[in-house]
Protein backbone atom coordinates (compact mmCIF):
# COMPACT_ATOMS: atom_id res chain seq x y z
CA UNK A 1 0.00 0.00 0.00
CA UNK A 2 1.33 3.26 -1.25
CA UNK A 3 0.12 6.69 0.77
CA UNK A 4 -0.32 9.44 -1.88
CA UNK A 5 0.42 12.70 -0.57
CA UNK A 6 -1.77 15.57 -2.28
CA UNK A 7 -0.05 19.22 -2.99
CA UNK A 8 -1.84 22.32 -2.91
CA UNK A 9 -4.85 21.43 -0.68
CA UNK A 10 -6.62 24.09 1.34
CA UNK A 11 -5.17 21.77 4.65
CA UNK A 12 -2.21 19.45 5.58
CA UNK A 13 -4.71 17.54 8.64
CA UNK A 14 -8.31 16.76 8.19
CA UNK A 15 -9.75 15.23 11.71
CA UNK A 16 -12.78 13.29 12.13
CA UNK A 17 -13.95 13.26 15.48
CA UNK A 18 -17.47 13.23 17.92
CA UNK A 19 -17.44 16.48 19.85
CA UNK A 20 -18.59 15.58 23.69
CA UNK A 21 -19.81 17.73 26.44
CA UNK A 22 -17.73 17.30 30.11
CA UNK A 23 -19.71 18.36 33.89
CA UNK A 24 -17.01 18.84 35.99
CA UNK A 25 -17.80 19.94 39.59
CA UNK A 26 -16.38 23.15 41.24
CA UNK A 27 -13.62 23.34 42.82
CA UNK A 28 -12.75 19.47 42.61
CA UNK A 29 -15.45 18.46 44.42
CA UNK A 30 -16.80 14.75 43.97
CA UNK A 31 -19.84 14.56 41.51
CA UNK A 32 -21.93 13.97 44.26
CA UNK A 33 -21.04 16.73 46.67
CA UNK A 34 -21.60 19.52 43.81
CA UNK A 35 -24.52 21.25 42.84
CA UNK A 36 -22.40 23.73 40.59
CA UNK A 37 -20.65 22.24 37.51
CA UNK A 38 -18.54 23.95 34.32
CA UNK A 39 -19.62 22.61 31.08
CA UNK A 40 -17.08 21.90 28.69
CA UNK A 41 -16.87 20.88 24.80
CA UNK A 42 -14.15 18.85 25.04
CA UNK A 43 -12.74 15.98 22.26
CA UNK A 44 -9.13 13.97 22.21
CA UNK A 45 -9.03 14.10 18.22
CA UNK A 46 -9.32 18.36 18.14
CA UNK A 47 -7.24 18.42 20.90
CA UNK A 48 -4.39 16.80 18.59
CA UNK A 49 -5.95 19.38 15.48
CA UNK A 50 -4.90 21.99 18.62
CA UNK A 51 -1.30 21.50 18.96
CA UNK A 52 -0.85 20.77 15.07
CA UNK A 53 -2.60 24.35 14.36
CA UNK A 54 -0.11 26.32 17.23
CA UNK A 55 2.79 24.49 15.10
CA UNK A 56 1.31 26.70 11.84
CA UNK A 57 -0.21 23.85 9.72
CA UNK A 58 -3.92 24.41 8.21
CA UNK A 59 -6.28 21.63 10.41
CA UNK A 60 -9.66 21.40 9.71
CA UNK A 61 -12.08 19.19 12.51
CA UNK A 62 -15.18 17.56 10.69
CA UNK A 63 -18.51 16.40 12.94
CA UNK A 64 -21.66 16.42 13.13
CA UNK A 65 -23.87 18.52 14.70
CA UNK A 66 -27.60 17.75 15.86
CA UNK A 67 -29.95 19.92 14.49
CA UNK A 68 -31.38 22.49 16.72
CA UNK A 69 -29.72 21.21 19.95
CA UNK A 70 -28.88 23.79 22.33
CA UNK A 71 -25.33 21.44 23.23
CA UNK A 72 -24.53 22.09 19.26
CA UNK A 73 -24.87 25.41 19.73
CA UNK A 74 -22.95 25.17 22.50
CA UNK A 75 -20.12 23.81 20.66
CA UNK A 76 -20.52 25.66 18.00
CA UNK A 77 -20.05 28.45 20.11
CA UNK A 78 -16.78 27.88 21.83
CA UNK A 79 -15.52 26.95 19.12
CA UNK A 80 -15.56 30.23 17.25
CA UNK A 81 -14.54 32.23 20.18
CA UNK A 82 -11.31 30.35 21.32
CA UNK A 83 -8.39 28.32 20.62
CA UNK A 84 -10.49 25.83 18.20
CA UNK A 85 -11.19 29.04 15.83
CA UNK A 86 -7.89 28.43 14.51
CA UNK A 87 -8.43 25.00 13.43
CA UNK A 88 -11.39 25.41 12.22
CA UNK A 89 -14.92 23.52 13.07
CA UNK A 90 -16.66 21.64 10.23
CA UNK A 91 -20.06 20.27 9.86
CA UNK A 92 -21.12 17.58 7.48
CA UNK A 93 -23.13 20.23 5.43
CA UNK A 94 -20.40 22.71 5.30
CA UNK A 95 -17.81 19.22 4.10
CA UNK A 96 -20.20 18.74 1.09
CA UNK A 97 -20.46 21.93 0.16
CA UNK A 98 -17.28 22.20 0.06
CA UNK A 99 -16.83 19.07 -2.24
CA UNK A 100 -19.37 20.34 -4.16
CA UNK A 101 -17.29 23.68 -4.68
CA UNK A 102 -14.04 22.14 -5.04
CA UNK A 103 -15.52 19.78 -7.74
CA UNK A 104 -17.39 22.85 -9.77
CA UNK A 105 -13.67 24.01 -10.22
CA UNK A 106 -12.27 20.64 -10.59
CA UNK A 107 -9.41 21.01 -7.75
CA UNK A 108 -8.49 18.75 -4.58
Amino acid sequence: MQIEIRENCAYDLLVPTSIGLRLTPLGGQPVHCSDTFNLTATSAESNVASVSSYLGLPVKVLTKFVKDSPFARFIKDKAASGVEKRIGLTSDADVEQEAAEKSRRGCC
